[in-house]
């Protein structure tokens, strides 16, 4: 909150500074004549280019009107640069590079290579971002690098390698685009450039190793960039970083590190009121929520992504937006609505050439087709995309159409050319996925972990250093009496011999009753003394054991809350079940076994009717019992071999081994009547409960969460009919 304040405080105090320059400036032109003008006009033209383009155009007009009358072809040029920029800021892309083209032709007629470098790198963002003409705008990068190499002033020379590997990226040129980022940032780094730039030159790095499909790398990088962020304190390139690093674990589907990055990058974003940003976060996050089949949740995120971009006009993102609600469509079964979502965002990528947009697409498509069971056009269409897939080494995509042709020829009994696109897929995803860069992005991971691990370990080992060293004072006292013990021994007999002698020479005659009473004292101290010397040890050994017995105590509740940890990662606390982890690990398990014996499953998706009714109505304590109770319904109706776990909220998901679709309906529809059956008093109140299940027979054409999605999907049709009731899969 003081950091939001304060960045609204200065964006205040500069718009205020700014505000009091121009209203000087302003008055000052009204006096101002010859070179004084012309400085004018051009710091003008320059303070109106973010808050007024129009203002700007003009004062940049009368400066071009003055210094072609004075004949200054310096400020002609600066002139139509300022001009060209104004228009870009109105959209008017044309008209903008026409005047940048005559800004560059005068600043290279007076041998001025640094401003012509400048405004060549302008017509390259136009070319780039607005028009989406990307040779052109490589042109323009290479031409703006070749200026300022015969200048030499090497980190503009890196800024232009930066600018090219951007655009080989929007080429889909990935190799390209690395060679150059690296350059760029070995360049910047011998030359002691900003830790900001540095940061961005990183980020540039780790994206171009990710499109490249090497995740290890991309990490890497992105790390460094990390570091130096948190050191310039630039929450847009934080937000940027931390977006970038969750698109890497959403590629090896760690997608609760993929969630946790991609929402603390839009909390960043909605900070700085970043829209492109928000837009692109929203549509991340959606995706994930789609990777974890909740597609109506998805659904949400990327339609609120999609206004955004509408609002704001941005092309690409529009398409992907497009792209990514049809996906959801196809997911709820509605083809003809994913088809129309995917055509239209795939002629958007074909009028700005993104090549990776337009075979992703395609790949969509294609499985629209296959679903609909055209394998006519969907091998058609598939075949097309693959072709472009190939020629820009999009490795991903590669991956993604061999899996797609295997399992239509499998459909298809095409058995040769199933097993054929199997192998290829197999292939490809062991290049994707070495063993080494697993390891590499494990360790990464496992960073956090491993450093609250650490702390929790360094804690019982302090505890440990406190009682060995309280031993070690203890066994130090102990030698520490005995000495004086030792050292009291000696002195006694040195005192009782001097005493005698004493006696003998003072009186050999004397009494031998006061012989025997010294001597009787002297074997009473020494008693005493070894009495004492006694106690202390036994006291000694007392707390030694004492300490021995609370570390073993502490060793046994450390196992202790080791095992209640591990049982209670897998149980869900309220309701005792399996929770969505321990489901999908036995479901992994049970997949592997059916591969092995084709047994056959059933899997049943039951969802607590008008659930958030009866929060509103009765509290949270009774939609408690409420779960607590259905839980304990469906244990005891079920087999002891079934699997019954709380997926989420009022959601259930129950395994059932060994059972066909016609059996899972039985089944189901015994739990359902057994629940809508039953009396569930809450302060003497009964409160009504139904259920709705959605049951999916899987098969080996089918994998696990697309068998979740079908129950899913037939949970949400008997939701519609009325609910309370067992619909099966189609």
């Amino acid at each position: 909150m003081k950091k939001t304040f304060l960045l609204i405080f200065v964006l205040m105090i500069n718009f205020l500074n700014s505000e009091k320059k121009i209203e000087e400036l302003e008055t000052n032109l009204t006096t101002a004549s010859g070179t004084a003008k012309i400085d004018i006009l051009n710091e003008l033209s320059i303070l109106y280019i973010p808050i007024d383009p129009e203002k700007s155009l003009k004062y940049a007009q009368s400066l071009l009107e003055l210094a072609s009358k004075q004949e200054n072809r310096n400020q002609k040029a600066q002139a139509l640069n300022n001009i060209g920029t104004a228009y870009k800021n109105l959209n008017k892309f044309d008209s903008a590079l026409n005047n940048f083209q005559k800004a560059v032709n005068i600043s290279l007629e007076i041998n001025d290579n640094k401003n012509a470098a400048v405004t060549l790198d302008n017509m390259g963002i136009v070319y780039l971002e607005h028009l989406h003409k990307y040779q052109d705008a490589l042109n323009s990068f290479n031409r703006s690098l070749s200026l300022r190499e015969e200048i030499g002033n090497k980190i503009e020379i890196a800024n232009s390698l930066m600018n090219i590997g951007v655009t080989y990226k929007y080429l889909n040129n990935y190799k390209n685009a690395l060679e150059y980022h690296l350059s760029a940032f070995q360049i910047k780094e011998e030359n002691g450039d900003t830790e900001e730039n540095l940061a961005k030159s990183l980020n540039y790095i780790g994206i171009a190793f990710y499109d490249l499909s090497q995740y290890d790398k991309a990490i890497e990088y992105l790390n460094r960039s990390m570091v130096l962020i948190e050191k310039t304190k630039n929450d847009k390139l934080l937000a940027q970083t931390m977006n970038n690093i969750g698109l890497i674990y959403k590629k090896i589907n760690k997608f609760d590190k993929a969630l946790e990055f991609y929402e603390r990058s839009l909390a960043i974003k909605r900070k700085i009121n970043d829209k492109e940003g928000i837009a692109n976060s929203l549509n991340n996050i959606g995706i994930i929520h789609r990777n974890l089949t909740n597609y109506y949740k998805s659904l949400d995120y990327y339609q609120q992504a999609l206004d955004i971009i509408e609002e704001i006009g941005n092309i690409q993102n529009l398409a992907n937006a497009l792209n990514n609600i049809a996906v959801i469509h196809r997911k709820l079964n509605d083809y003809e609505k994913a088809l129309e979502y995917y055509q239209k965002s795939l002629k958007i990528s074909e009028g700005i050439n993104n090549s990776f947009g337009i075979a992703n697409t395609i790949h969509n498509i294609g499985e629209v087709y296959f679903l609909q069971k055209d394998y006519f056009n969907a091998i058609s269409t598939l075949n097309e995309g693959l072709k472009i897939s190939t020629d820009i080494k999009a490795y991903d995509l590669m991956k993604d159409y061999y899996n797609t042709f295997s399992i239509l020829y499998n459909k298809k009994k095409n058995f040769k050319k199933a097993l054929k696109y199997k192998q290829l897929h197999t292939e490809m995803t062991e290049k994707i996925f070495s063993e080494e860069s697993s390891k590499k992005i494990a360790e990464v991971e496992g960073i956090y972990e491993i450093t609250k691990k650490e702390e929790k370990i360094d804690l019982l080992e302090k505890d440990k250093e406190i009682l060995e060293d309280r031993t070690i004072d203890l066994e130090n006292e102990k030698k520490i009496l005995e000495e004086v013990t030792a050292q009291k021994d000696t002195t006694i007999t040195f005192l009782t011999e001097e005493q005698k002698l004493w006696e003998l020479e003072l009186s050999r005659q004397r009494d031998i009753t006061k012989m025997t009473i010294a001597f009787a004292l002297f074997i009473i101290l020494i008693v005493f003394l070894l009495y004492n010397r006694y106690r202390l040890k036994k006291k000694i050994i007392k707390k030694l054991a004492q300490i021995n017995e609370e570390m073993k105590q502490k060793n046994i509740e450390l196992s202790k809350t080791k095992v209640r940890l591990k049982k209670l990662a897998r149980k869900d606390p309220l309701t005792n079940l399996s929770n969505r982890r321990d489901m999908l690990e036995k479901l992994e398990y049970e997949k592997k076994r059916f591969e092995r014996n084709e047994e056959s499953f059933v899997l049943v998706m039951g969802d607590i009717d008008n659930f958030k009714l009866t929060n509103d109505n009765n509290g949270h304590e009774a939609g408690d019992l409420v779960l607590k109770t259905i839980s304990d319904q469906m244990r005891s109706t079920l087999r002891k071999q079934d699997i019954i776990s709380r997926w989420g909220g009022e959601e259930f998901l129950i395994y059932l081994p060994e059972t066909d679709l016609n059996g899972g309906k039985i089944a189901s529809e015994k739990v359902r009547k057994k629940i809508s059956e039953a009396e569930i008093k809450y302060k003497g109140k009964i409160i009504p409960v139904t259920m709705t299940f959605g049951v999916c027979e899987y098969d080996y054409l089918t994998d696990i969460k697309e068998c979740i999605s079908k129950a899913d999907a037939a949970l949400y049709e008997g939701k519609k009919n009325g609910k309370n009731q067992v619909v099966l899969a189609s």
